[in-house]
This record gives C-alpha cells, sequence and structure tokens, in this order.
C-alpha cells in the first residue's frame, strides 16, 4: 500500500510539473502573439510613410519609430528573461544558448539605441536634398539592424520552445509509465487478496472438516 501511495505522490507531482511546463508553453504563445501585432503595427507605419513627401522628414519619422521599436523589443527580453530557465531548461549547454542569446540582444539594443540617438542628432541638420541621397541606403541598414535582431530573437524562442515540448513530452511518458505501475501494483494488491481470501476460505473448510472428523470420532 506505501508503494501505491508513493507512486500516487509522484504522479501528482508529474501532473503539477506538466501544468508549469503548459503555463510557460501559453505564456511564450502569448508574447508571440504579441509581437505579430507589433510587427503589422510596424508595417502599418512603414505603407504610412510613403504617404509623406519630404525625405528628411521621412527619416525623422522612421527614426522615431526604429527607437519606439527598440524599446519594444527590450521589454519583451525582460519579459522572456522573467521565465525560470533553470527549472525549463535543465540542459545546460541549451540554458547557456539561451542566456547568451539574451544576453547578445540587449547588448544589441542597447548599443542600437545609443546609435540613434547619434543618428537623431545627425538627421536634425540634413538638407532634404541631403536626405533624399541617403534615404534608401538609411532605410536599408535599418532593416538590416531590424531583420538580425529578429533572427537571434526567433532563435532563442525556437531553443525555449524546443525545451518545452521535450519536457511535456517526457513528462508525458513519465505519467504513462507511472499509471502502468500504479495498475500493475493494483493489480497485485487484488491477487494478493484474492489468494488471501482463497487461503482463508480453504482454512475454513479445512477447519470444518477436522471438526466433522472429530465429531464422528467422538460417536464411535
Amino acid at each position: 500500500m506505501k508503494e501505491l501511495q508513493d507512486k500516487q505522490r509522484t504522479s501528482d507531482e508529474l501532473r503539477k510539473e506538466e501544468d508549469k511546463q503548459a503555463a510557460v508553453k501559453l505564456k511564450i504563445h502569448t508574447l508571440e502573439e504579441r509581437t505579430k501585432e507589433e510587427a503589422k503595427r510596424r508595417v502599418a507605419k512603414e505603407y504610412a510613410l510613403f504617404n509623406i513627401k519630404q525625405h528628411k522628414l521621412k527619416l525623422k519619422q522612421k527614426a522615431q519609430d526604429v527607437q519606439e521599436n527598440l524599446t519594444k523589443d527590450k521589454e519583451f527580453i525582460i519579459k522572456l528573461k522573467q521565465f525560470e530557465f533553470e527549472d525549463i531548461i535543465r540542459d545546460e549547454l541549451r540554458k547557456k544558448e539561451v542566456q547568451k542569446g539574451l544576453g547578445e540582444f540587449l547588448e544589441i539594443v542597447k548599443a542600437q539605441q545609443e546609435l540613434e540617438k547619434q543618428r537623431e542628432k545627425q538627421l536634425a541638420f540634413l538638407f532634404d536634398s541631403e536626405a533624399k541621397a541617403i534615404y534608401d541606403k538609411q532605410m536599408n541598414m535599418w532593416k538590416s539592424e531590424e531583420i538580425a535582431r529578429k533572427k537571434l530573437l526567433d532563435d532563442v524562442l525556437d531553443t525555449v520552445k524546443k525545451q518545452v515540448a521535450e519536457n511535456i513530452k517526457r513528462n508525458k511518458e513519465k505519467q504513462k509509465d507511472m499509471l502502468q505501475e500504479r495498475e500493475q501494483i493494483t493489480k497485485n494488491i487484488e491477487e494478493y487478496d484474492r489468494e488471501l481470501k482463497e487461503l482463508k476460505i480453504e482454512e475454513e473448510k479445512q477447519k470444518q472438516q477436522r471438526k466433522k472428523g472429530d465429531r464422528r470420532r467422538n460417536k464411535t
């Protein structure tokens, strides 16, 4: 019975762990959905820029958008860092990979925020004719920087999602094994109870037979 209770306790712990991993998976999904919405917002702003005729004004507006995007990217990473990776990622190599990726991302964002401050100062002194000449080059540069940040972030998220998926799969397998073990223990207990009951019945039969034998001998 104690073994069955221990198995039940372990099974309860596995279910709690599964709930925890599912909650992490939901949080990551929620964050990803927010980034998708944010990406749509950024695209909408990109389209809005085409309606602006002055290249200097376009660059100024884009510079403000980039700084806003960097702030939102930083907030996203801070939320992601709040996850308990020590509990989620048990593989040390993966854990270091995620921690390194998040650290690199924050460093990139910090460096780009400083760079954008310098760009903003430079744009303030541009003539519109000068802005027109550098417009495409600067827009491509911003685009490349954003793509690089997105790739790094996607790599980190993929690592975390893979680990969570593996954790959930491993947990389900353990629960399945635990269920089979509990069923076997229950079956063994039931078999033991059945054999014990049959033994008592047999002992009672033998006891009755001995009593009958004793009565016959007493009559003779």
